[in-house]
């Protein structure tokens, strides 16, 4: 007689448990699961029930009772081996798509309409999940710009994934329509093949599969990359000259910008706003600026193109020299959707639309040139990122020479500055509630609605807008999370360590899109499962043998910021203060004693 399979002797078993029993006891619904048989000792059963066994497993039910019982005990072993086969085969291959993941991937979380988030779906996330189609991919660098988002490998080849409106190079059908209030040529991109939905996960942009790409930037509407030669190519919307090839056009695949082809102009860094883009060269650290004019953001001391017919006056369709950096030496450079800024030896400089306070200095007046932030004139600056209303920028701290505190300024009505209930600043300020929190910081990338930050120990920190999760957090007060935003700077979980048995390791590179944030990460190389196991059972059997509490010892960086904040008593205007320790909606005054911060020297995390 035939063997049937595994799954239909347990469909027949299922339907023959009851009459096979027969006056067996039944104890309770486990009874009627699979290990039933491996329990059951056959000698025990009487022929009728034996012969009912193997007729419901497809066997011959024939023979003496000796013979039944050895064919049914013979039966369920075969049957136990081939589940543990089944079980062994299903940890292999979780085991093998977990080394996948720890080998290094991207993780994304937010919104999700336009499949930015290169699940496969339309799914808005709240905690971060894997994007499949990266994991061991090597990538090095990510970068969000509304809808879209981009991912460079080490290899050098780029991936892209989500919305049509940064002109993803998938030969998109532009259809041009006219707005109305000083608005123009808007496009409607439809992908071929992919609808206007975009791609819900990523794809290889094959044309730039061996140029050596070395860095990606990304904004709302067009997007661009460098080589290891300093070769600048853009894609994208350039009907406001945004891509610097000299036309007003959109381009379905990535372009050379030929301009910048002379050997003296090699570029070393990109950065794109919504409707202009600037570059960083190397040799002579000159700036190049080209897009849309709009409120001065070019830097370039002109709204307009002389003898050109509107609206094209205020389009520079080729990289044009930003004159009054030509003197400094700039380090590093950013553009947001209205204004942009460098960091120079001097300070930062920043230019464009001046709304909401977002350039720092003390106004709401654009800016046509690139001016001196007063406040932070002489000071290291370690990063700068510009949001769409605000901007952000990490000043070095001594003896920290890699990190720093946090300053922000601008306008952050959903939390984005990190100032508590502060929600506008015309001037840098540093962020009192990070300080409070000892956060020092290598890195900051703003979003439109919300920022992330990396701390010197390598752990991620969000705030701002939480409205499609994005912040990958719980919001630490009940009134941050009825209104979906918060001005605490919170820790990102889930990097550098063990989540759902699979490792993940530390983080690479990160990027804020419009509600949406992307995590890169190395190769994990953490403890595995079974050392994380054994830790856990050691320190559970460590803390039941503890009859008292120890209090922990405090970590570097909590001495560092002692050292920082440290000189004197803990509040200048009483004794019973047991230190500073901040209102999280005013900063500025003492949760314990209601004074001032300023008259403070000690936080409250030390004691007097």
């Amino acid at each position: 007689m035939n063997r049937v399979s595994l799954a239909e002797q347990r469909s027949d078993l299922a339907t023959g448990l009851t009459s096979i029993r027969g006056s067996l006891p039944v104890q309770n619904d486990k009874d009627d699961d699979e290990d039933y048989w491996a329990e059951i000792d056959v000698h025990t059963l009487k022929t009728k029930e034996l012969r009912a066994a193997l007729e419901a497993r497809g066997l011959n039910s024939k023979g003496h009772k000796k013979t039944l019982q050895a064919r049914l005990q013979q039966s369920v072993y075969e049957e136990k081996e081939e589940e543990l086969e089944y079980l062994a085969m299903v940890e292999a291959s979780r085991r093998a798509e977990a080394a996948l993941e720890e080998s290094g991937s991207v993780y994304s979380v937010g919104l999700n309409r336009k499949g930015q988030l290169g699940l496969g779906d339309r799914i808005d996330r709240n905690e971060f999940i894997v994007i499949k189609e990266l994991r061991g991919k090597g990538i090095m660098q990510v970068c969000a710009g509304g809808d879209v988002s981009l991912a460079l490998s080490e290899n050098g080849n780029v991936f892209t994934w989500g919305g049509v409106g940064t002109g993803t190079p998938l030969k998109p059908n532009p259809v041009f329509s006219k707005q109305t209030k000083g608005r123009h040529d808007v496009i409607n991109s439809s992908l071929a093949g992919v609808g206007e939905d975009g791609l819900v996960t990523p794809r290889l942009l094959e044309t730039l599969q061996g140029e050596g790409i070395i860095e990606i930037a990304c904004g709302p509407n067009h997007s661009g990359a460098v080589s290891d030669g300093g070769d600048l190519y853009m894609w994208g919307d350039g009907t406001r000259g945004q891509l610097g090839t000299g036309k007003f056009v959109v381009e379905q695949s990535p372009v050379l910008v030929e301009t910048l082809q002379e050997s003296s102009k090699v570029v070393s860094q990109l950065a794109i706003g919504q409707t202009h883009t600037m570059v960083l060269l190397e040799e002579n650290s000159n700036v190049y600026s080209w897009g849309f004019s709009n409120s001065g953001k070019l830097g370039l001391g002109v709204l307009d193109r002389r003898g050109v017919k509107s609206p094209y006056n205020r389009y520079f369709p080729e990289p044009t020299l930003v004159p009054l950096l030509a003197a400094v030496k700039v380090r590093l450079i950013a553009c947001s959707a209205n204004h942009s800024a460098v960091v120079t030896d001097e300070g930062i400089f920043t230019w464009g639309s001046g709304d909401g306070g977002r350039l720092g200095h003390g106004d709401h007046r654009d800016r046509q040139e690139p001016t001196l932030v007063e406040t932070l004139k002489g000071l290291i600056v370690v990063d700068i990122s510009l949001g769409f209303w605000h901007s952000s920028a990490i000043i070095q701290v001594p003896p920290c020479y890699n990190g720093g505190w946090l300053y922000t300024w601008g306008s952050g009505y959903h939390g984005q500055l990190a100032q508590g209930d502060i929600a506008c600043c015309t001037t840098p300020a540093v962020s009192r509630v990070a300080v409070d929190m000892h956060l020092l910081f290598v890195r900051v990338v703003n979003g439109p609605t919300h920022a992330v930050a990396m701390t010197i120990d390598g752990d991620l920190y969000s705030w701002g807008s939480n409205q499609h999760g994005e912040l990958a957090r719980k919001m630490i007060f009940g009134e941050d999370e009825e209104r979906k935003y918060t001005p605490i700077p919170g820790f990102m979980p889930g990097f550098n360590s063990m989540v759902n048995r699979i490792g993940r390791g530390s983080v690479v590179s990160f990027a804020c899109g419009k509600n949406v944030t992307v995590v890169a990460t190395s190769k994990y190389l953490g403890e595995t499962e079974e050392e994380m196991k054994r830790r856990l059972e050691e320190e559970n059997e460590s803390e039941s043998d503890e009859d008292v509490l120890s209090i922990p010892a405090p970590t570097p960086i909590d001495k560092l910021v002692k050292n920082i904040l440290v000189d004197g008593n803990a509040c200048a205007e009483c004794d019973t203060c047991p230190g500073f320790e901040g209102n999280a909606f005013n900063p500025n005054e003492c949760l314990e004693c209601k004074h001032n911060r300023n008259r403070h020297t000690l936080p409250n995390k030390y004691g007097k």
